[in-house]
């Protein structure tokens, strides 16, 4: 049973826009970390922030946070801390560079503290997306951008949050 504050979040989760996206590029770190143990993000994003000039043929100022399930653990998730890069970008060995195939988006706001965004998501997953008569495809990458809207000093902001939606 839902708390009533998720549940009324939830009925609140409405998606801003649905969207065709081209296929892109991202260039970052990834590591995987156990359901547990999420709390490791935080940390991977403080190690990211201090080499994101590294990255050249960068595209845009946002960041992203992935979710790539081919990189996935069992036990948990793969998260890569991203930029956007030029298909072509020349990159250090030790980034990870993982192409988004083009496809359609519904794209949803968080609003608030970054610690709260797994309600948002969760929100999508187990209410909007079962009521709204889309589909994911297999394996989806979920993603998370964060532009001028966000700050990261404070962890709060709007954060857009997109699922991949079937053709």
């Amino acid at each position: 049973m839902m708390a009533a504050g998720t549940a009324s979040r939830a009925r609140a989760m409405q998606p801003v826009r649905i969207e065709h996206q081209p296929g892109r590029v991202f260039a970052g770190d990834l590591q995987r970390h156990r359901f547990a143990e999420r709390t490791g993000i935080a940390v991977q994003w403080q190690r990211f922030m201090a080499s994101v000039d590294r990255f050249g043929g960068r595209i845009g100022s946002a960041l992203y946070g992935l979710m790539p399930p081919e990189h996935a653990p069992a036990d948990g998730i793969a998260y890569l801390c991203a930029v956007e890069v030029a298909p072509d970008a020349s990159l250090p060995d030790a980034v990870t560079r993982h192409p988004l195939p083009a496809g359609r988006f519904a794209v949803f706001e968080h609003h608030g503290h970054v610690a709260d965004m797994r309600r948002s998501w969760d929100a999508i997953w187990r209410e909007w997306l079962p009521a709204s008569g889309e589909a994911v495809p297999e394996s989806p990458t979920l993603f998370e951008r964060y532009d001028e809207r966000f700050d990261p000093a404070t962890g709060q902001g709007v954060i857009a949050l997109w699922l991949p939606l079937r053709s």
